[in-house]
């Protein structure tokens, strides 16, 4: 599989950021090419590149993600993100399916109906590189509330929710807001992710902790506590109204 040398990698990836110059490589045959390229059998350097060329062909570009979208890419990279042993080509996978579903409806619906929410979790949960972590968490919060099956799913949000609550307090700062975004949208798409498990003593070490820094670094985590807080809101929230029920 040479449809795409790595030597000419980051020219290629560097070309099709310009629309008109991905929509071009469209149209001359270019995706069944790179999907030759991601074929197991490519050496990592070129799966790698042809990720990243799919990655900036796809970026805000409604015209290249359809016709991706009508090829078996979303089946492919889905390979990828269980199988692939190389992080770096993974987490170049990421970014492409990303590309390819933001701001695109179809590609969001027909990610969602195959089940690519679960996928991610399962990346969640093995994920040991820091960047890649960041993004997937930063993906589920953005998709959890768009996927009507995944919100009856109690014992499915149970579980992200016990997990991403071990990152609240990571020391990568982007893990730890996009972790605790993460947990406002699980408990906001159904409360019952709640049950058998204690939240709030976290909740309240952190922001405790965040309340006790001094001005200058009380700033820098403002936003932190801004999520913190409106997740302990919906915590207490329904114990007010099951005491002015009562």
């Amino acid at each position: 599989s040479s449809g795409i040398n790595a030597e000419y990698g980051e020219e290629l990836q560097f070309y099709v950021e310009d629309i008109d110059n991905a929509n071009d490589l469209v149209k001359i045959g270019g995706i069944p090419v790179l999907l030759d390229c991601l074929s197991p059998s490519s050496p990592s350097s070129i799966r790698y590149w042809a990720l990243w060329v799919v990655a900036s062909a796809v970026q805000n570009n409604p015209n290249t993600q359809a016709k991706f979208l009508l090829s078996n890419f979303l089946e492919v990279v889905f390979g990828i993100l269980r199988e692939e042993k190389d992080s770096d080509v993974g987490e170049k996978a990421l970014y492409a399916l990303s590309g390819l579903i933001r701001d695109n409806d179809g590609a969001t619906h027909k990610f969602i109906q195959d089940k690519g929410v679960y996928l991610l979790s399962e990346i969640l949960h093995i994920s040991k590189r820091e960047k890649l972590l960041s993004k997937v968490l930063f993906m589920i919060a953005n998709l959890l509330g768009k996927d009507p099956k995944i919100k009856q799913d109690v014992p499915f949000l149970h579980s992200l929710l016990v997990f991403t609550a071990t990152l609240i307090t990571h020391d990568n700062i982007d893990i730890r807001e996009n972790a605790q975004k993460l947990l406002l949208e699980v408990i906001q798409v159904n409360t019952n992710a709640l049950l058998g498990f204690e939240l709030e003593p976290l909740l309240r070490d952190r922001i405790k902790h965040i309340t006790s820094l001094v001005a200058e670094e009380r700033d820098i985590h403002q936003e932190e506590l801004n999520i913190l807080l409106s997740i302990v809101k919906l915590l207490l929230f329904p114990k007010c109204l099951v005491l002015r029920l009562s």
